[in-house]
Parts: structure tokens; sequence; C-alpha cells
């Protein structure tokens, strides 16, 4: 298997993003095996047609989705809309929602580094974005 991995695919994308990302920010949604004790990177999903395979078959779902999970972290990304699209869509934000985002920093409210450990930092972050009119 090969995996050319998320972050090099970023960087090959990078000049779009900046063109793009003036006051938005791209989500990236996030996923996680069903049965925690799968570890190897033998078991990750490669494309999203895997990925959607893995889902239908209920070895992975959504991040934080479970229950006793954190899922308001993620739930504004509306999954079962990404499930259906291969565009980009906007996302409505609700607090505290906190997914995982791609944008140019260049224009960007920095990120408040007092924010340590747990505690609603990203969501924080990501509620001055929304308040500054960035789109999701």
């Amino acid at each position: 298997r090969s995996y050319a991995g998320f972050y090099p695919f970023l960087l090959s994308k990078k000049q779009w993003i900046e063109d793009q990302s003036k006051d938005h920010i791209f989500t990236i949604p996030a996923f996680q095996f069903v049965d925690q004790t799968v570890m190897s990177v033998d078991a990750l999903p490669v494309d999203r047609a895997e990925l959607m395979r893995e889902i239908e078959g209920k070895r992975v779902k959504p991040i934080l989705s479970g229950e006793n999970e954190f899922w308001e972290a993620f739930r504004c990304l509306d999954y079962d809309k990404w499930y259906e699209t291969h565009s980009s869509y906007d996302a409505t934000y609700k607090w505290p929602c906190e997914p995982y985002i791609v944008g140019n920093t260049a224009n960007m409210p920095p990120y408040d580094e007092r924010f340590v450990h747990y505690g609603n930092d990203k969501a924080q972050h990501l509620l001055n974005l929304v308040y500054k009119q960035y789109t999701f």
C-alpha cells in the first residue's frame, strides 16, 4: 500500500488554499475506528472510496460520535452531506464546534497561545473567526 499522506496533499494545494481562503476556512472531516484496538497503519483507508466502505461496514465512524464522546465538537460539519457530495459546501458553525481546519493564516486572527491543554481552546479560536466573518 502506498500512503501519500494528507500533509503532502495539502502542500500541493497550498496556492489554491491561499487564494480561496481570504475569509474562508476549510474544515477537515475526521474519522476514527470503532474498534479502538486497531492501531496498524495498514488498516487506514487510503482514499475516499475505501473510507466509505469502512464507514458502511461500521468499522469507521466520524470522530467522537459515539456514546459518551464529545460529538458537539464535530457535529457542525454535517457528515451526512459530506458522504453524499464530492464538492465543498458551507458548514454552519455552532458552539462549541471545533473541527480541524486549514486556511490562509496571513489574514487570520492568531491563535491565542495562552490556551493550553483541554478547555474550549479550538472552539474559542473558531468562534473568533466566526465573529470576524469567516465562513467554514
